[in-house]
């Protein structure tokens, strides 16, 4: 038995090897695809090329799509047909083809690409070619290839070639131009003529669909309908194996050769195949594996040996170069929180349970039923697997399980297991963090030696989401949210005798969460701050130089972890890496790769798992990855930057230059200084890098160079404007940085914007010769000024003294207006205060009069002679303040001053009026109303009517004149 699992350890870290291929069979390939909706033209992709600059070009339904790694662009053709084929020329230009239709695409003079016809160069008998199939760079040409024709274009002049009977397709492998025709077999094109190659009935209404190099001087040659064959000096025969049997019954479409003996197949059926040169599958991926579209048109590999595939409906990238495949929901895992390989098993813990699969069926090699087996009995939660003496335990939601194969076995229904430790003095025990505590789990004795549920510890209900025993035995419990925590168990194990809860007066953070790590019998404490150890001593955390300086203490690690290899695996700022421990005890760091995964890790849940240096299993949100550190990827290819579009900015069209980079041309439009005119000094740049691996993550920095040297931070953003330059020459420089830090070669532009007019140097020259003429003619002025200047002075003088007559005028009138002006603010104020001592009178002699009544009421209904006595000398005081004088002055004087002396007036007037009469008709000219008056007065209403009458006939006043109106007109 033993040594049955050890041949299917070996096969599966021979499987995994790959050192052959160096593309992984295990898992499936990181891909992206991109629909119609997102580059915005046809379904149906024909053809892939890359220029010398790694920008992509598709032949497309709806003419050429080019693909920057940040935005896509359609150019039609003349005739807006479908792109069927396309080719990089040596002079840099891509060529098409298309119905009816031969060209190339031109970089204008405004710098954006256009198509340009060939068509014309063609003799017109020979214009009817429908659609193009294939074009080729060759050493004699551009080869445009129909099934009617065959065009070569060299030295701008274009040779026709014509078939026997009808043409099928064309390859050019290897220097030579094999043309396929469909009743009399291949042909070799030399000199522009057509020389028999092969003819054989296996191309009889058998479509061929590629001829590729094959080991030493061998071709392989698809076809449609028969699948591969394999031509060895001219003999054929078919090539017999586990691939061909696919690519028969699904129908083979499109091939290429891949690196390192490898090749790949896209099928009608059945999406892609990949496989060896011995016909062994390596990988298989289509619909049910994350392609959009099961029929691949067209396959290329780019210059990062990533996969491209032209499909029936849409685009796919697939990094074939990546160490990193997937196990995720195509093979129906989700987060994954934990995995293991247990008895050539490997489990994988999720969110909805545990799943497991073979090891030998781990293969991505066809389109049999992939997905992993979810173990009945597991559903919910899995945090933790841990083997132990060889038996597999697993922490769930649920409880604590043990595994067997596809079985689970529940020992204890205590929620949330999170881990496993098994005390150093007692192997009979296994000690398991809870949500609530620890556990412990016994073994059973001889024979039977399992595992059972032996008790709940007490004294301690905390999470214990991680466990570290000390070398004195005690255990150190991290809580995610309340810390560390030290406690010693009694001699039974079976309580907490001591619990020691850690917090910043023991020398640790305040900022959570704080986790553990343990490397050779030291255990250390990650906090967001650095890295701390236990000093035993003086009971207190202490700043550990060793561990900060070892992972750098900007790292803010969450999680450490120690393989069997002693590589040391962490997890800091959903970042990770590995220390790779080297032969010569010495460590190496390795981050770079890892970069591709970080933002998918499953933050507080990180899980790396090493099963040997081939096989690595990581956790992640959308399943868990492999990765095989033997795989080697250059991090480190070069690629380009590109200002892809200029855009001048505070035009009416928004956009007067549109610069557009591009590889097709020699034309070095636009990299040579442009001279803009001021009214062009605000600018848009539009920029973007030729790295397709998470291109949306490319970071950019620029800098323009005249107006500011330094580049800018990283940002995403891949645009830039300048508004309101001022004239001089600038230099606009842009680099990218893709996932793995890898700077890109900057690209540069230089423009020069002239100055305004009116700081031109024609402007200076006329500002000169007018200061020029101005100095002559201000000197003439200054002569002919001096002899007006007597003239002007007296004349001034005359002016100055009248002006001076007119301003004392004015000044009087103001002086009087504002005397005036004070008078009335005066006499407004005292109209004021008389008003308000009127007012105030009124209501005085209104309160005594009602005092002075309720008195003699007392006084009428009393019979006590003293009393009454008394109210009538009160009533006396009353009357005598109601008809004090004294009041009346203070008013007369207050009214004469208001009223322009109106007393004094009456009095000269009619001096033979009472004392009386006279506040009488000073009450009236303060229009006081007759009941007021009485109040005033101390008399009835009665008695002021009567007084208004004796003082119309004193005043002579006629019957119709109204009293009050006189009195007010006075």
């Amino acid at each position: 038995m033993k040594s049955k699992q050890n041949i299917v350890i070996i096969l599966f870290i021979i499987l995994s090897c790959g050192v052959k291929s160096q593309i992984k069979d295990i898992g499936l390939p990181f891909s992206k695809n991109y629909t119609k909706q997102k580059y915005k033209a046809g379904t149906q992709n024909w053809d892939i090329i890359q220029d010398s600059k790694g920008l992509m070009y598709f032949a497309n339904n709806d003419g050429i799509l080019e693909y920057d790694g940040s935005g896509w662009q359609t150019i039609k053709v003349s005739n807006q047909s479908i792109v069927r084929a396309l080719a990089l020329g040596n002079d840099g230009k891509i060529y098409a083809g298309a119905s009816h239709e031969i060209g190339y695409l031109e970089t204008m003079k405004n710098g954006s690409l256009q198509y340009k016809s060939l068509t014309a160069l063609i003799p017109e008998r020979y214009q009817n070619f429908n659609e193009i199939w294939k074009v080729y760079q060759t050493s004699f040409g551009i080869v445009f290839q129909s099934y009617s024709y065959i065009f070569i274009y060299n030295n701008g002049k274009i040779q026709v070639v014509s078939p026997l009977s009808k043409f099928d397709f064309s390859f050019y492998t290897n220097g030579i131009y094999y043309a396929v025709d469909k009743e009399n077999g291949i042909f070799i094109i030399k000199n522009g003529k057509l020389i028999p190659f092969i003819n054989n009935q296996a191309f009889v209404d058998n479509e061929v669909r590629f001829i590729l190099p094959y080991q030493e001087n061998k071709l392989m040659i698809g076809t449609i309908n028969r699948g591969i064959y394999i031509l060895d000096d001219k003999k054929l025969s078919p090539w017999n194996n586990q691939i061909n049997e696919q690519l028969i019954s699904n129908r083979l479409f499109s091939g290429i050769k891949l690196k390192k003996g490898v090749y790949a197949f896209g099928s009608i059926q059945e999406g892609l195949f990949i496989s060896d040169e011995e016909g062994k599958i390596i990988q298989h991926i289509n619909r049910s594996k994350g392609l959009p579209n099961n029929t691949v048109l067209s396959l290329f590999t780019d210059s990062s040996d990533n996969l491209w595939m032209g499909l029936d409906n849409g685009i796919s990238y697939c990094e074939l170069s990546s160490p990193f495949t997937w196990f995720n929901f195509y093979y129906g895992i989700e987060t994954g929180y934990t995995s293991i390989v247990y008895h050539n098993i490997l489990y994988i813990g999720t969110n909805q349970g545990l799943f497991a699969r073979s090891l030998d069926q781990l293969s991505n090699k066809s389109g049999a039923d992939n997905k992993f087996k979810l173990i009945e009995g597991s559903q919910g939660q899995v945090w933790n697997l841990t083997l132990i003496e060889d038996k597999l335990f697993c922490g769930h939601n649920d409880g604590t399980y043990i595994v067997d194969g596809f079985t689970i076995k529940q020992i204890t229904g205590i929620r949330g297991c999170w881990t496993f430790i098994q005390p150093a003095q007692n192997k009979d025990k296994i000690i398991c963090g809870t949500y609530k505590g620890l556990i412990e789990f016994e073994k059973e004795k001889y024979p039977s030696g399992k595992w059972k549920f032996s008790k709940q510890i007490k004294g301690f209900d905390e999470s214990c989401k991680k466990i570290i025993e000390d070398n004195d035995h005690t255990l150190w419990i991290s809580h995610g949210y309340k810390g560390i925590f030290r406690i010693t168990l009694n001699t039974k194990k079976d309580s907490v005798i001591k619990i020691k809860h850690f917090s910043e007066k023991d020398g640790l953070p305040q900022t959570m969460p704080i986790t553990m790590g343990k490397i050779d019998n030291e255990i250390f404490f990650n906090t967001s701050k650095e890295i701390y150890v236990y000093n035993y001593k003086t009971e207190l955390f202490e700043s550990s130089s060793k561990y900060n300086t070892f992972f750098r203490v900007n790292k803010n690690l969450y999680q450490v972890t120690l393989d069997e290899q002693s590589n040391i695996w962490y997890f800091s700022n959903k970042e990770m890496g590995v220390y790779r421990f080297l032969e010569d005890g010495t460590y190496k760091e390795i981050n770079i790769p890892f970069r591709k995964i970080s933002n998918l890790l499953i933050s507080e849940y990180e899980h790396v798992y090493t099963y040997n240096n081939k096989n690595i299993f990581i956790g992640t949100q959308e399943g868990i990855i492999h990765y095989d550190p033997t795989i080697s990827k250059d991090y480190n290819q070069h690629y380009n930057a590109f200002i892809r579009e200029i855009h001048i900015l505070n035009t009416k069209n928004d956009s007067i230059l549109s610069y557009k980079d591009n590889a097709t041309t020699n034309t070095n439009f636009f990299r040579n200084l442009v001279n803009l005119p001021y009214r062009f000094n605000s600018l848009m740049f539009k920029f973007s890098a030729a790295s397709y691996d998470e291109p949306e993550k490319l970071e950019y920095r620029f800098r323009l160079i005249g107006y500011d040297d330094n580049f800018s931070l990283w940002d995403q953003r891949n645009i830039k404007e300048y508004t309101n330059l001022h004239e001089g020459t600038y230099t606009f420089e842009v680099q990218a940085r893709n996932i793995y830090q890898r700077e890109s070669l900057s690209d540069k532009y230089t423009f020069h914007i002239n100055p305004p007019f009116y700081r031109s140097k024609i402007a200076y020259l006329v500002y000169i010769l007018l200061l020029s003429m101005g100095i002559y003619y201000t000197v003439k002025r200054i002569q002919n000024s001096k002899r007006r200047d007597q003239l002007k002075h007296n004349k001034k003088m005359i002016m100055q003294e009248q002006q001076f007559r007119e301003e004392a005028l004015l000044a009087e009138k103001e002086i009087e207006r504002l005397r005036n002006e004070t008078l009335k603010n005066e006499m407004k104020h005292k109209n004021k205060e008389l008003a308000n001592s009127t007012m105030h009178l009124i209501q005085k002699n209104k309160f005594l009069t009602i005092v002075k009544n309720e008195i003699v009421n007392i006084t009428s209904q009393s019979n006590d002679d003293p009393n009454r006595s008394s109210l009538n000398m009160i009533v006396k005081r009353i009357d005598k303040d109601l008809n004090n004088e004294k009041y009346w002055k203070v008013f007369d004087s207050y009214f004469d001053e208001v009223h322009q002396d109106f007393l004094t007036r009456m009095k000269s007037k009619h001096p033979d009026l009472s004392p009386k009469e006279l506040k009488l008709s000073a009450y009236l000219r303060m229009n006081i109303s007759t009941k007021e008056i009485a109040t005033l007065m101390n008399i009835s209403i009665r008695g002021v009517e009567v007084s208004r009458y004796r003082l119309r006939k004193k005043l002579n006043i006629v019957h119709d004149t109204n009293l009050t109106e006189y009195v007010l007109n006075f």
